[in-house]
Formats: structure tokens, sequence, C-alpha cells
């Protein structure tokens, strides 16, 4: 999957997060997704129109993004800012209060730096205050109708990201946002606009609980409604139900694009990373017990940012790829020993091989050096499947590996 915590993503407040987790784990059995994905009957375009008349990236005046203080989400505002000439309206959460555009453009950019990104037109950036998780983004209905009219496609990259986190934690922002985003997308004109949503490899059902996983190869052009009753965890389900109402729009004629990543890794040149994955922090905390578990079925699914943010600049670009799903993991995963080895040589220490049970006393050990993140993805490895569970996932990436003048470079 992508991140643990949270920080990276649009979100809800810490005492949504609280009420949120309250939840009962018999409310969380009687779980029905397919009817949380009810999309409202309201939105739907005024126009329907045939695909040519569609609105694409290369040709966009104005684009919507969400998550542009994420990882991925800082990459792509970088990337439709150099490949566009759009203008590019930003969902930011303001920090203090403030909500005067200096300030928002301070989120901004103090995220792209710390990815080695610049911006060099920045009246081509113009932030909105906002949150996913509230009704309208957060904005008020001038606002609201301004941003519909203004824009003409949108990039939903925003999400609360969180691997232990129950569904109505994460609904808020994933769910409830991606309602907006659709609402956004039928307003303001009378053709909709064109709607390219990050979605998740953990919308597909994977690890121990799900009956012969390891068996399967799930396609791009897999229905999803075939899941529902086996995606697990708050941030899969989530996702699932946010993807279900994508596909629901486009059946009412919205345009869409569904982007499914894998754990996202950095750049292939500059090495930026987010230091909130899921892979990064274990890999941290290895460091600092100064050994790593022998799971021979661990490995490490690593995509380059930059490939993911190019491949979604080219499907957005061509209304070709439109009205399907596209798959961007990687499909030679590296084994973590080895990964663990290349850690060892680039940053000069030296890593034991060790069995399971050992490596989780020695990372116990080395509590009072480890991050509350690295604490937190730490409790969650407690048997060796754990470890290999999110491993287990096939999935075909024909689509994406067929598509002219990509390349895709190991990490």
């Amino acid at each position: 999957q992508e991140v643990v915590t949270k920080g990276n993503s649009e979100s809800e407040s810490e005492d949504e997060d609280k009420r949120a987790l309250s939840v009962t784990a018999a409310g969380r059995a009687r779980l029905d997704l397919e009817e949380e994905a009810r999309l409202d009957p309201r939105i739907v375009p005024t126009e329907v129109v045939p695909p040519e008349e569609w609105t694409t990236l290369a040709m966009a005046s104005a684009v919507f993004l969400t998550g542009c203080t994420g990882f991925l989400g800082a990459f792509l505002l970088s990337d439709v800012l150099e490949k566009t000439k759009a203008t590019v309206l930003c969902i930011v959460r303001p920090r203090g209060g403030d909500t005067s555009e200096r300030a928002l453009k301070a989120v901004i950019k103090k995220n792209l730096d710390q990815y080695n990104l610049q911006v060099k037109d920045w009246a081509r950036v113009k932030p909105i205050a906002g949150d996913l998780s509230k009704l309208r983004m957060g904005m008020d209905e001038d606002e609201f109708e301004s941003v519909a009219k203004e824009c003409d496609c949108i990039i939903h990259s925003g999400a609360h990201v969180n691997l232990v986190y129950p569904y109505a934690a994460l609904k808020p922002a994933n769910v409830q946002g991606t309602t907006e985003i659709l609402k956004l997308a039928v307003m303001g004109r009378a053709k909709a606009k064109t709607v390219i949503h990050i979605s998740t490899n953990a919308v597909l059902p994977a690890g121990a609980d799900v009956p012969r996983a390891c068996e399967r190869v799930y396609s791009e052009d897999d229905e999803l409604a075939d899941y529902s009753r086996e995606v697990t965890g708050g941030y899969g389900q989530s996702k699932w139900v946010a993807e279900r109402m994508i596909w629901e729009a486009r059946n009412r004629g919205v345009p869409v694009v569904v982007i499914r990543p894998g754990n996202i890794a950095g750049h292939t040149l500059t090495g930026s990373s987010n230091m909130s994955d899921h892979i990064f922090l274990t890999i941290s905390a290895c460091i600092k017990a100064g050994c790593f578990p022998r799971v021979d079925e661990w490995v490490f699914e690593m995509t380059p940012v930059d490939f993911i943010s190019h491949i979604i600049l080219t499907l957005g670009s061509n209304p070709t790829y439109f009205n399907q799903a596209y798959h961007l993991i990687d499909p030679t995963p590296v084994s973590a020993a080895v990964a663990m080895r290349w850690v060892e040589g680039i940053l000069g220490v030296s890593l034991d091989e060790v069995e399971f049970e050992e490596w989780r006393r020695r990372v116990k050990g080395a509590f009072h050096a480890l991050t509350e993140a690295e604490i937190s993805i730490f409790a969650e490895l407690d048997t060796p499947e754990s470890l290999s569970s999110s491993s287990s996932l096939q999935v075909s990436s024909s689509k994406v590996r067929s598509l002219s003048n990509t390349r895709h470079s190991s990490c």
C-alpha cells in the first residue's frame, strides 16, 4: 500500500478521528460496501458528450488538484505545471487558521521543497483553503460554484491514508470527499469535467484472510463489484467505495481515468522519498535494531513516483485511455533480503539476518530510538505472514506496459 500515516494527505481533524475510531467491531461486521457506494442520483452531467469532446489534461485551461501537499500530489503538481499550460487549483488545509494566498502557497512550497521540486510560475498555482472531509471540501457555496465554472479537469489524488484505522475513520475524506469531487465534476459547465482518480491496489483482496489470494492474478478489467465482500481493512474498503462511485459516475457520462498504484517509491534520479511510507519505516526500524527478519516470501514492491506521475499525465492527455483502470505496480518486486543488502552498501551499516522472533525482540529493545510511526508499523508486524501477506497481491499491468514512450526503472 502507499503510506501508513496521514500527514501527507488531506484528511479530517483529530477530533473526528477519535469519534470515528469508536466504531464497534459489530458495526464493522455489518458494513455493506455496495450500499456505501450508492452515488447521489443528482450527480449527473447536464450534457453527455462523445469522446472527441472530452477534456484532456493537454487541453485543459484549469486543473483542480487534490492532495498537492502529499507525496505523489507534489510530483503531479510539478508535472502539470511543467507539461501543460493549465492553471492548477489546489485544495490546501490551512495551517494555524491562516487562509491567505501567501500562507497557503507557503504550505505547498514547504511540501515541494522536501522533494527537491520547484515551481517556476507561481502565478499558475491557485491555492484554495479547504478540507476533503467537509461538505463542498470546506468551500462555501459561492466558491464551490466558482471553482466548478473555472476548472475543466480534475486530478483527485488526495486521501486520508492509514492502514490501521477502520472504515468509519476514513470515510469522511475518502468517500465523502470523492462524492464532493463528483459533484464538482458535473457542476458549472454543461459537459462533465474529466476526473483522474488515484485509487490504490488496496481495493483488490489480498492477504491471509482471502481464500486462495496467492493464486489470483487481478486484471485491470476485473469487475470491482466482484470483490465487495473480500476487501479488508478500513483503508482498502474506503478506497473501494470511492472507486465504485467513480465507475458509477462514468456510467452516467462523466469521463474518468482510474489509477491503482501499489507502493510508491522515491524518484529515480533524486531519490526523494516519502518518509511515511511503510517500507521506509520498516527499513528504518531494522537499521535502528541492527537486523532484519528472515522471511522468504517478503518482498518490496516499489514503483518510482516520477514514473507514476508521468504515466498519469500520459493517460490523462489522451481520450483513448479514458474510462479504464490502470495498475501502476512493479511487476518484479525485490526480495527484502536483497534490498537490505543494498541498504548496507548505500548507508555503510551492517545488518544481521535473524529469525523473525529474534528480530521482534531486538526491535523492541530499540524502542527508545524508534519514532511513533515506526512503532505503529512494528505493532502490525506480529507474524511472518504480516510481512509477506502485503506482498502476495498479483496483478496484471498489461495496459501500462503497452503504452509507448514509457520506461520503468527498477529502484
